[in-house]
């Protein structure tokens, strides 16, 4: 007996969800509205779904982005017409960049609706431009079995293309005529089930034509280069590792790239022996850069955070391989070379050149005594610094967590304190950046989505503006399933900017760049029901750390300008060594 619906959008809806689930879908994250309805309801009664409300949809998207680079599958959002849709934009923009596999569904007025001044209506055509993989207008719904068989095929379609390649952002907008609600009937539809379409299998990887790299190798002068986000690419890391085995380069590696830490274990050994993490400090000193300026680079991803890296690279113009499947190029520098969309034989046909010259064990040796100069002069600074200098609480957290735990720096001064002092350590935690877009849009939203499934106890390092630019996000801490701590470095204002030339322009400054805050965040807290710990120092920071359920937060309140003052003088102290 076929199965009955109570009207023709429950069915239509069913027919869009269960394709989904089908697919692999098993999360939903969803905003009130009631253009959306059916949808809605047709999530919360799939018990093969676990459908999420969020009320701000800002914060909904940031939320679905970090649970699917959680789960590395597609989470569903949706929302309801007008402008609701457009809170979306900067989540997607982050998923693009990124390589994030999102559904977005905004429910839409039908056309008879549309350009005639009708309640929350805008135009969603193409609502996120080139920052959507695909765009797909669905049709007013109907019982027509054929028009249901192509509803099924579009949404594996748009499955196949957030999924396949370099995951990303699909946009779907979907118009719904009342009656809305499900129990509002227009007569009991009936329906048997079309054939639902196979998921399509992802494209073959790349396999690179290594001739441009054959004279680089001869030179023996080259550098393996590992920007964020590795761990979002299964088998990179190997194949990074077995190239550096075979040509004996160093391996410049970002903290936010995952290979300082056990993000990938497997591949550990072969590489801490060419690990440098001190990359930053040796390109600051005159005579090291000149020492040690490549001829060829081989890049895994974005460049690092290290704006002084990018510069020297820039200046030294080394051919570069640029390993990299996303929808643009990693190569902001625009150096001479070529891009390959995945890793796949290069390790092979790097093994099978010729054995190198001697030279390079002498270049690899220049290095390591580079790498173990820096990192002394970081460690001693580190060691006789204050105990409240905003710089030791990366290095600490790194220091101090587990396997069983995931470090989430935050953009501009987490990100960056996490480059230049993080030591490399077998055991440590795995790794989360927000580094697509790399601002601070939807930080805690993005953490909170990353929390909500894992068994990991994520810590999110973050400064004050970052933290209440998404303090909406509070409110769907009733949905963390995990464990989830907020350390907040509380400096009074965007602490980034004193290391910029604006910093000199007095109050300026402090007003339109700094932008100072007020705001009581235990008092904030509490208005949230949200434990509240304030912290001295890193060490209280270590200490204070909780693993159970649910959500917290720790404040360290800091001095912007004595820390920004403090890195520049290590800096500096190293350079003119």
């Amino acid at each position: 007996m076929p199965e009955t619906f109570a009207n023709v959008n429950a069915l239509w809806s069913a027919v869009l969800v269960r394709t989904w689930q089908r697919l692999g879908l098993r999360h939903a994250v969803v905003s009130p509205g009631s253009r959306s309805t059916p949808l809605t309801v047709s999530l919360v009664r799939n018990p093969g779904i676990r459908a999420i409300p969020i009320l701000d949809e800002r914060s909904a998207a940031f939320f679905a982005l970090g649970l699917a680079r959680q789960t590395r599958r597609p989470v569903l959002l949706v929302c309801t017409s007008g402008s609701a849709g457009a809170h979306y934009l900067p989540a997607v923009i982050e998923a693009r960049l990124a390589g994030i596999p999102l559904l977005v569904v905004t429910a839409d007025r039908p056309p008879e609706m549309r350009n005639c001044s009708s309640g929350q209506t805008i135009d969603q055509q193409n609502l996120y431009g080139v920052h959507a993989a695909s765009f797909t207008e669905l049709p007013v719904p109907s019982s027509d079995p054929g028009e249901l068989a192509r509803l099924a095929g579009t949404a594996a379609a748009a499955w196949a293309a957030a999924t396949a390649g370099f995951p990303s952002p699909v946009h779907l907008n979907q118009p719904f005529r009342d009656p809305l609600a499900p129990d509002v009937s227009d007569g009991n539809v009936p329906h048997s089930w079309p054939e639902l379409p196979e998921p399509r299998p992802l494209a073959p990887p790349l396999v690179p034509d290594i001739g441009l790299l054959e004279n680089g190798t001869r030179q023996a002068a080259g550098l393996i280069v590992a920007g964020p986000g590795l761990d979002a690419h299964p088998g990179w890391a190997a194949a990074l590792a077995a190239l550096a085995e075979a040509t004996g380069w160093p391996v410049l590696a970002d903290t936010l790239s995952g290979l300082r830490s056990r993000s990938a274990p497997e591949v550990w050994p072969k590489l801490l022996p060419r690990l440098v993490t001190t990359y930053d400090l040796i390109a600051r000193h005159h005579s090291l850069r000149a020492e040690l300026t490549p001829s060829v680079v081989v890049q895994f991803g974005p460049w690092p955070t290290s704006k002084t890296l990018r510069a020297w690279l820039g200046e030294a113009r080394p051919q570069v391989v640029s390993i990299w499947d996303g929808p643009e190029s990693a190569d902001c520098l625009h150096l001479p070379g070529c891009r390959i969309g995945s890793p796949a034989g290069l390790s092979a046909a790097f093994a099978s050149l010729t054995k190198l010259p001697a030279a390079a064990a002498g270049w690899a040796g220049r290095w390591t005594r580079a790498e173990l100069s820096a990192r002394q002069h970081l460690s001693a600074a580190l060691a006789e610094a204050p105990m409240e200098t905003e710089p030791l609480i990366a290095p600490a957290l790194h220091a101090a967590l587990t396997s069983r735990h995931m470090l989430f720096f935050a953009n501009s001064m987490a990100a960056r304190d996490a480059e230049w002092f993080c030591s490399p350590r077998g055991n440590g935690p795995r790794i989360a950046h927000h580094r697509g877009a790399n601002g601070i849009d939807g930080l805690v939203s993005a953490a909170l989505g990353r929390a909500a499934e894992t068994g990991e106890h994520v810590v999110l390092l973050c400064g004050d503006l970052a933290f209440l630019h998404d303090s909406n996000a509070l409110l769907s801490r009733r949905h963390l399933r995990g464990s989830l701590t907020v350390v907040v470095v509380n400096n009074r204002g965007g602490g980034i900017f004193e290391s910029l030339p604006v910093a000199h322009l007095g109050s300026v400054f402090e007003e339109f760049f700094a932008t100072p805050q007020q705001v009581d965040l235990p008092q904030l807290c509490h208005a949230h029901s949200i434990p509240h710990r304030l912290a001295e120092s890193a060490r209280e920071v270590v200490g204070n750390l909780e693993t159970g359920p649910g959500l917290r937060v720790i404040e360290v309140r800091t001095d912007r300008a004595r820390d920004m003052a403090w890195r520049k003088a290590v800096f500096a102290s190293f350079a003119s060594a």
